[in-house]
């Protein structure tokens, strides 16, 4: 019987969701996607984009980035995860201007809060960028702790047809109009409807519901 009951408690899955207020405070985001394997020391990569706000609260441009992390653990396996870190401050922003940056030396990331309530432990009012992390693999959890964070130049110039433009040109938002691609609006809707403003951009059209790697096969 105990067997049972733990067999059904591991098989329970916990979904937590980024909670709408703490987005709609943020002054940037960053959100990549990560391949990470280990065996006795792990390694990790992937590619993701940062961006910033405008004054009025809308969001801006993004920039391409890519992820490295080599770190010395005990572990075995592998994993692909996703991570939004949310920069709540301009010097969390800031410190993507910079070719390279790492957690854990330019920048500090603490654990976000999930739910709806509010903030109230003063070590995340303090914190300068709040990490979620959705684990897809088998390890139990993913430390942010040693990523480094290098900017992709020959992507946004690809991607902006802009030769050469800089990475304070796009997080400070001074991309010239015409020069923004249409892609843009599917990650501006969705970190609309994230944020609850729904009508947005025709945010109200993205279907709502679990994401797809949310879902589990079932027998």
């Amino acid at each position: 019987q105990l067997n049972a009951e733990y067999a059904a408690r591991k098989s329970q899955k916990v979904l937590y969701l980024l909670p709408a207020p703490v987005l709609r405070g943020a002054k940037g985001e960053a959100i990549f996607t990560v391949f990470r394997s280990g065996l006795g020391i792990s390694g990790a990569g992937g590619s993701g984009i940062v961006m910033s706000r405008y004054e009025n609260g809308d969001w801006g441009t993004p920039s391409g980035m890519l992820v490295e992390y080599v770190g010395l653990v005990l572990m075995v396996g592998m994993d692909v995860y996703d991570v939004v870190l949310v920069l709540r401050t301009q010097e969390a922003v800031n410190a993507f201007k910079h070719p390279k940056i790492s957690i854990g030396g330019e920048l500090s990331v603490a654990a976000g809060p999930v739910g709806n309530g509010a903030i109230v432990d003063s070590g995340l009012e303090a914190s300068p960028c709040l990490s979620y992390v959705k684990s897809k693999g088998l390890y139990a959890g993913a430390q942010l702790d040693g990523s480094i964070f290098l900017t992709r130049s020959d992507e946004n110039a690809r991607y902006y047809n802009y030769p050469g433009i800089s990475i304070e040109t796009i997080l400070d938002n001074k991309l010239p109009k015409h020069q923004i691609p249409y892609t843009c609006k599917s990650v501006w809707q969705a970190l609309f409807m994230a944020e609850g403003r729904a009508d947005d951009l025709g945010s109200g059209a993205i279907r709502e519901g679990p994401a797809p790697g949310c879902y589990e096969a079932a027998d």
